[in-house]
């Protein structure tokens, strides 16, 4: 798909992230998504938020015919509980888990 109808096309998906307001704050600034030819990356402030947000993403790829590459998908924790246990993240039906290396 060449990169205008993408970005026409995945607006959707941003709008309903945007509105969810499960992304984060850095510094006063609203961040839930950032995305690059075919390349995203979701921000939020808590493991639960991220869930919420990848629901949100579940849903659009159900909607629209969507798959998101999971074999290339890495969760990166940041903070003091960043080596903590956690339930594995799930999108477009597969789990994957934090970046650990």
């Amino acid at each position: 798909m060449s990169p205008v109808p993408f970005a026409i096309y995945m607006d959707v998906l941003i709008i309903r992230l945007k509105e969810s307001e499960y992304g984060c704050q850095l510094q006063g600034v609203y961040f839930d998504c950032l995305l690059y030819a075919d390349d995203a990356m979701f921000f939020s402030h808590s493991l639960g938020a991220m869930r919420y947000m990848l629901n949100i993403c579940n849903d659009f790829a159900d909607e629209y015919d969507v798959k998101f590459n999971t074999n290339k998908s890495v969760a990166m924790r940041i903070g003091n509980r960043y080596k903590q246990m956690y339930k594995p993240f799930m999108l477009s039906g597969n789990k994957y888990s934090l970046y650990d290396h």
